[in-house]
Order: C-alpha cells, then structure tokens, then sequence
C-alpha cells in the first residue's frame, strides 16, 4: 500500500525531480541541459536560447542561440547572433546578423548574415558556402570554400580551393592555403611575410564602367558576369525558401498536435483523474498512440485514453488510481 500511494503520489500530486527531455525555460531563456538527450528534431525559441545536450536536429529561433552540446545532424538557425562551440555532425544553416563557430562542424557550413568569425581551433570539415559583410576566418575549411565578403580577415588554413568575391583580402602569419585561390577584389590582397601560399593565388581587379565610358559591347570591355551582387541576391532568396520549409515543416506538425490531438489528450486526462492531474505540454512520441505529458516538473507518458501511464517503468491506471505493474509482480 505505501508504494502504490508513492506511485499514485508521483502521478497525481508531482515529484520535484527536473524533466527529462523537457527544456528549461524562464521567461526569456530556454535551456536544454548538459545531461538531456533527444532523438526527435528539435525546436527551441525564446530570446535567448541554448543547447548543451545531444539532439538530432536542431531548429533555433531566436535574438541569441548558444549551441555548447552535440548535434547529431543538422543545425538550423535564424538568429541575431548564433555561437557554436560544440560539435555538430552534420550541417549549418545560418541566417544571423553574426555566426560566431568556436567548436567543429564536420559537414558543410551555409551562412548568410552580417558577420562570420570562425574562431582559433574551430574547424569545418566540409566546405564554406555564402555571403556576410564581414568574414574572419581564423580556424580551419577542409572543403571548398565559395564566400562573398565586404571584409575578410584570412589567418587560419584553407585546405582545399577557394573563389572569394570581396572588397578587401588580408592574410595574416598564420594563414595557410594550400589549394588553388581565385578572388576577386577592389585591389590585391595584403599579405603577411609568414603567410604560406601553397597553391595558385589568383587576383582580379573588380571592374567598375562609368555611364560615359561605357563601350558598345561587353566585350570591349572585357566585361564579366556580376558575381557578387548576384551571390547576395540568391542568398537572400535561398534565406526566404529555406526559412518557408523551416516554417511548414515545424508548424504543420505542431498544428496537427495543437488542435484535436491536444486537445483530446487534455480532456481525457482530465476525465481520467477527475482533474487532479494539470497538464502543462503534450508531446507526440515515435511510438504511435503514445503521448509524453509534461506537468510542472514531472515527465510521464499517456495512452490516447488518457487513462493509462506509464510513470517510473510502472503501468498506473490513472482512473482507478491502481498501480498495474505491482498487481503483477506481486502474483509472481
């Protein structure tokens, strides 16, 4: 009888253990913690965000993201500013004002925004793909490198060939570029003595017509397609239909639970318990009929009825208030 009024206890009046699998949040500030694991896409938003346990993907909407634990796939992010100092095994889409990466991505990096600054240490094991006004880049590219930049600031390693398209090129003592390097400029790269250039660095001069010296064809001129407005151009519209995709699939699901799924969910509980069980969020499951319930500080999970939990490894019969798996085990 005590264990089954601890069991009935923990269902009905809550335990004060913190939730598995349930983000902290206050009002301002979601946090998914250190020790927390999630095998569903991921979905925090909030001003300030963050994520120090392990997800699969992972979809960021916020002022401020802050992405310290591992992602098993692929990071999603539409933020002021974004900080990756943890590990993600799969790729960045970045959307922010700055991207700041201190830790490894090992697939490819998509970035469009006002600054990217890729750390000391950090490393991309894929290629780098997009335009920002201002690039720092001070860890290291394994891939391809394709980036346009009002500003960029090339002290790290490029292992492999790069196009820039930038206003101006510096290259700092510990810049190394072992791969072929064409770039494109408003004049030829500043370079430091210690810089090592491995492959071929090409420079060309970005080519600017006056409306009175215009010539009668592009090709006395020597006239060439507009890259660099038309790189930002596409980013910008890549951002919209990326950000669109983003929205259909989080909110349709979202939608189909929200509505009657929900809200059923919530009814039957409730019926079920004779409102002695609140219900702070219902969460769809992998396993089909099964929903995870969320009340205050206390993670269980529910049949569609609503009359079944399992709570602690125990099948509880919420109605009857009767702990099923104890029945069991006692006619063993």
């Amino acid at each position: 009888m005590r264990r089954l009024t601890a069991l009935l206890g923990l269902a009905l009046l809550l335990a004060s253990a913190p939730a598995s699998g349930s983000p902290r949040r206050h009002e301002n500030v979601t946090r998914l913690g250190e020790n927390e694991r999630r095998r569903l896409p991921t979905v925090l938003s909030n001003q300030r965000v963050g994520m120090d346990g392990q997800v699969d993907d992972l979809f960021l909407f916020a002022q401020y993201g802050e992405v310290a634990g591992r992602v098993d796939d692929n990071v999603y992010a539409f933020c002021q500013t974004l900080e990756l100092s943890g590990t993600v095994g799969g790729d960045v889409y970045a959307f922010c004002q700055t991207l700041r990466i201190r830790g490894q991505v090992e697939g490819d990096v998509y970035v469009g925004g006002g600054e990217l600054l890729l750390e000391p240490g950090a490393a991309i094991g894929g290629c780098l793909l997009g335009g920002v006004g201002e690039g720092s880049l001070e860890g290291r590219v394994d891939g391809p490198v394709k980036l346009g930049a009002g500003e960029l600031w090339l002290n790290g390693e490029l292992l492999s060939e790069a196009e820039l398209e930038v206003g101006s090129l510096r290259l700092g003592p510990a810049a190394l570029l072992r791969g072929r390097v064409q770039y494109e400029a408003d004049g030829p790269a500043t370079l430091d003595p210690n810089a090592r250039v491995e492959g071929d660095f090409i420079y060309r001069e970005h080519v600017t017509l006056r409306e009175d010296d215009a010539p009668a064809t592009h090709a006395d001129a020597g006239w060439r397609f507009p890259w660099k407005g038309t790189l930002l151009f596409a980013w910008r519209v890549l951002s919209l239909f990326i950000l669109g995709a983003v929205l259909l699939a989080v909110l349709i699901p979202w939608a189909a639970l929200a509505g009657p799924a929900e809200d059923s969910i919530r009814a039957a509980i409730a019926e079920q318990t004779g409102g002695a069980v609140g219900v702070d969020a219902v969460h769809a499951t992998p396993a089909a009929g099964i929903f995870e319930i969320v009340s205050g500080q206390q993670v269980f999970h529910v049949d569609a009825s609503g009359r079944y939990a399992l709570i602690d490894g125990r099948m509880v019969d919420m109605r009857e208030r009767r702990d099923l798996t104890a029945a069991r085990l006692e006619a063993l």
